[in-house]
């Protein structure tokens, strides 16, 4: 069971959290995190994480390929890990 849970979704840009603001905030949670195929996730699967207790978060103005946008999610949680 994870304490937090997050989604990334290009559409939530500019109006949710940023991927590194909503690990900050739960920086000691373990944290789950979806990350869609390429394309990204359809309106309904959104809605369906959220349902499921998941925050959409925003990774930015630029939408990322998929295993781009894993490398970025890791670098975000090495970063938040080394500033203790």
């Amino acid at each position: 069971p994870y304490e937090h849970k997050i989604i990334p979704y290009e559409l939530e840009s500019g109006k949710c959290n940023t991927l590194y603001k909503s690990l900050l905030s739960h920086k000691n949670e373990s944290t789950l995190i979806l990350i869609g195929p390429e394309g990204g996730f359809c309106q309904e699967e959104v809605d369906l994480a959220i349902l499921h207790g998941f925050e959409p978060v925003s990774l930015g103005n630029r939408i990322l390929r998929a295993e781009t946008a894993c490398l970025y999610a890791a670098s975000v949680f090495s970063c938040l890990d080394n500033e203790d």
